[in-house]
Parts: structure tokens; C-alpha cells; sequence
């Protein structure tokens, strides 16, 4: 077994005990972000059934990314508690959307080093556009504050006090920048890879 299959059954292991006290405390949206990450983590084994090959790099990092957005950040409240924890998050999703991007352009579209670095970060810019959406739908629809629009949010660690915009708008733009920086970085990172 290769690590990457340790790695994603040690997450998921460590879901189910850090669940099983919100049982006995009736935290049951612990309980839900838990079912939906545990869920999850069977994404990278579905696209190996498509013949989609993952880096082991990409499953450890999806892995990572999932556990600190999904069970930690929404679960736990880890967006709330602390100042970094969104921007880090984002940071790695730009990092994880661009490998998603390479592993698709090696893949369907073969080309080259330029095209797939210029491929795999508008796909991560992409992706991210598409967490952006989602996370405004859910706070129409469900009435929730992932976007900091809310002016009275219990979040204000996403508001800078100099800010001269909304708290909306500087966290959605904050998240696009940090998603950008790991997309670069990634790409930066990959081209590094390749020239040695």
C-alpha cells in the first residue's frame, strides 16, 4: 500500500474519533460535516476508476485540503476561531486545483509544459470561481455567512479594521487572491519540476 492510501485511511480514522464526542454532546452538524468528509475522501479512488491518475503529492494534499475545509474549518469552526485558517485553505486550493488542472491536461489534452501551466491555473481560477458561487448560493439559500456579508457576522476575523469595503467583498476578494498565489505557486513549483 502505497502512503498516500495510509495517509487518506489515517484521516479518515482520525474523522471518526474526533466525531465521536460531538455523538454525546448532540453536535449533530459535526456529525453531518464528518459523514459529508469521510464521503469525500473516496473522490481521488472514483477517479482512478475513470483512468484519472492523481500525483501521490495531489491525493495527500486533497486529502489535507478536505479535512481542513470540510471537518475542521465548517465542523469544528477553525474559519471562526482563527485569523489565517480561510486564507490558508484557499492557498492550498489553488495549489490542489492546479495539480487537478495538470493531471487533466496530461491526461485529455496532452500538451505541453507552456499549455498545461497555462491550463491547469486558469482551471484552478476556475474551480475557484466556482467555490465562490457556491459558497454565495449557500448563503442565499440556507441563510449562513461563509461569504462575511452578513453586517453583524460573528466572524470578524475577516474584516480588517482599516477596511474601506464591506466584510463580503474583502473576504471573497482575499480568498481569490490567496487561490491565485497557490495557483502561481504551483505552477511555479511544477515548471521547477520539469526544467530539472
Amino acid at each position: 500500500m502505497e502512503f498516500p492510501n495510509y495517509f487518506t485511511n489515517g484521516i479518515r480514522v482520525l474523522v471518526v474519533l474526533l466525531a465521536i464526542p460531538a455523538v454525546f454532546r448532540r453536535r449533530y452538524g459535526i456529525l453531518l460535516q464528518a459523514a459529508v468528509t469521510l464521503a469525500f475522501t473516496f473522490l481521488p479512488w472514483l477517479l482512478g476508476l475513470g483512468d484519472m491518475r492523481l500525483s501521490p503529492f495531489t491525493k495527500v494534499l486533497y486529502q489535507t485540503v478536505l479535512f481542513m475545509a470540510l471537518f475542521l474549518g465548517m465542523g469544528y469552526k477553525f474559519y471562526d476561531m482563527l485569523v489565517w485558517w480561510d486564507r490558508l485553505v484557499h492557498f492550498l486550493c489553488g495549489v490542489l486545483f492546479f495539480c487537478f488542472g495538470a493531471a487533466l491536461a496530461e491526461k485529455l489534452i496532452r500538451a505541453e509544459v507552456a499549455g498545461v501551466l497555462v491550463f491547469a491555473v486558469s482551471f484552478s481560477l476556475a474551480l475557484q470561481t466556482v467555490v465562490e458561487v457556491l459558497e454565495f448560493a449557500v448563503d442565499c439559500l440556507a441563510r449562513t455567512d461563509h461569504q462575511r456579508w452578513q453586517k453583524r457576522s460573528s466572524a470578524i476575523n475577516h474584516q480588517p479594521g482599516s477596511a474601506l469595503q464591506p466584510p463580503g467583498l474583502v473576504d471573497t476578494m482575499m480568498e481569490t487572491v490567496f487561490g491565485l498565489a497557490g495557483a502561481l505557486a504551483a505552477g511555479a513549483g511544477y515548471w521547477l519540476y520539469l526544467i530539472r
